[in-house]
């Protein structure tokens, strides 16, 4: 499992006037389309806009802090706990099990 942010693309009057990049939040799949179909049932996507969804490890500590916010505001979260260690794994949104990858020890 990886833990991904989703953004939305694509300036829309309806959902991000003037917005050419909105960060819709995180979560965690086992794929980038996961990710993406199950982003596509939470938020509104127009004909001249698309979801990304973007590794943990190639986000930027500003864009990670963001999304969390957005999360914990959107109060849709998870508390992730490696089912090996114990270790929190922090906030997050998960769409197929309640379990995670643990830095510290794989699990």
């Amino acid at each position: 499992m990886t833990t991904y942010m989703v953004t939305r693309h694509g300036s829309n009057a309806a959902n991000q006037s003037m917005i050419d990049r909105m960060i819709l939040g995180l979560y965690e799949a086992t794929s980038k389309d996961k990710v993406c179909t199950a982003a596509s049932k939470e938020h509104t996507v127009y004909s001249n806009q698309f979801l990304r969804a973007t590794p943990k490890s190639r986000i930027s500590q500003q864009d990670w802090e963001e999304a969390q916010e957005i999360d914990a505001r959107d109060n849709q979260l998870v508390s992730g706990v490696c089912q090996l260690c114990g270790k929190s794994l922090g906030k997050i949104r998960q769409i197929e099990t309640l379990s995670a990858i643990c830095d510290t020890c794989g699990g």
